[in-house]
């Protein structure tokens, strides 16, 4: 998804934009769920502190992982919200 949208940015509309943030949040949406589901199987299994740090590594992770995606695409856009020199305006 990410991908995509670096690839298309240039093009995207206003409209485009926003289906593409709408998308990126049901995706973290999904993962909180999914976060949330887990919560009850890993208290039974861990104790209090265990499972707050399963949870907190498990969040960690998840960073580093964002962390890794974002460094393999370019920022369309300069500082600030500025364009980049010789990028298109739109």
């Amino acid at each position: 998804m990410l991908h995509a949208y670096a690839q298309k940015w240039r093009i995207m509309s206003n409209d485009d934009s926003l289906v593409f943030m709408r998308r990126w949040l049901e995706v973290d949406e999904k993962v909180v769920q999914l976060r949330s589901k887990c919560l009850l199987p890993v208290k039974d299994a861990l104790p209090g502190k265990k499972a707050a740090t399963f949870f907190q590594l498990d969040e960690r992770i998840s960073m580093m992982i964002d962390l890794e995606l974002a460094s393999q695409l370019l920022l369309p856009h300069g500082a600030h919200g500025r364009e980049t020199p010789g990028s298109p305006t739109q």
